[in-house]
């Protein structure tokens, strides 16, 4: 079950869960939970990394035949054009594969992989700023309007796509402004605001990117579930996840007519 919050009235109620949700539960949390299922998947990633870059070795054919990895000949028998179908959508899929490879690392072990990254090409852009002080005082949040006009003024060109806690019993709440498409959470200002007085306290501009490691970081998203550019481009990474069983097919059952011409 979800909770969500009336728009108007931001009361919190209880909504069923959804096939996409339990389709996203599988696919990020192997429907074992955030604290074990990511990095469950994170293992799997690592292994799918291991497994592109020894392919990239044992898919070169040599210096005079390199040519003969890259496409598929019907005049062979079925063993030769199974080999040589694994071996050419292999190496035309690298580069995908590896970046589904990558990124699942990430969403693994986000905190690393950013401090990792950070060393090479600081972060400027994707860099989340830091929360000032808060003042100890007795509780007492402002009006859900009064946050949201907050929210508007630290952000004019946004509109409000979620409020983390409309019910304002936490001490910050953060309010997230889509400057694109409601929903496209690749560029969007993160503003918080200390619900007890409506304050402004910081602003994310989120896809603002600055350095190579901006770019990198902020790629991740976008480029694993392919949110981008339009319809056409998710049916694309649609069709080519199905590269992915092709990965641990076995060759060896054409070891055998490899060395045939």
């Amino acid at each position: 079950m979800n909770f969500i919050a009336d728009p108007i009235t931001a009361a919190i109620h209880l909504q069923p869960r959804t096939w996409v949700e339990w389709m996203h539960d599988l696919h990020v949390y192997l429907l074992l939970g955030e604290a074990h299922g990511e990095q469950i998947n994170g293992i799997g990633a690592v292994i799918l990394l291991i497994l592109t870059l020894s392919g990239i070795v044992l898919w070169w054919p040599g210096l005079k035949n390199w040519s003969r990895g890259l496409g598929l000949s019907f005049r062979h028998n079925w063993r030769r054009i199974n080999y040589d179908a694994h071996n050419a959508i292999g190496f035309w899929t690298l580069l995908i594969v590896s970046w589904w490879a990558l990124s699942g690392i990430y969403f693994a072990w986000y905190r690393q992989v950013v401090a990792a990254v950070d060393l090479v090409s600081p972060l400027r852009g994707m860099n989340s700023p830091a929360l000032p002080p808060l003042q100890p005082q007795a509780y007492a949040h402002a009006s859900l309007e009064a946050i949201l006009a907050a929210a508007q003024r630290a952000s004019p060109l946004g509109r409000l796509y979620a409020l983390s806690d409309p019910s304002l019993t936490t001490p910050v709440v953060y309010a997230q402004m889509d400057l694109r498409a409601p929903g496209d959470f690749s560029h969007r200002d993160i503003v918080t605001l200390d619900t007890r007085t409506a304050r402004q306290l910081t602003v994310w501009h989120y896809g603002q990117n600055h350095t190579l490691g901006d770019w990198f970081i902020w790629s991740m998203h976008p480029l694993h579930f392919g949110t981008l550019w339009g319809l056409s481009f998710k049916i694309f990474w649609f069709l080519a996840a199905h590269v992915l069983p092709d990965f641990p097919l076995p060759a060896c059952s054409c070891i055998e007519s490899v060395s045939a011409p």
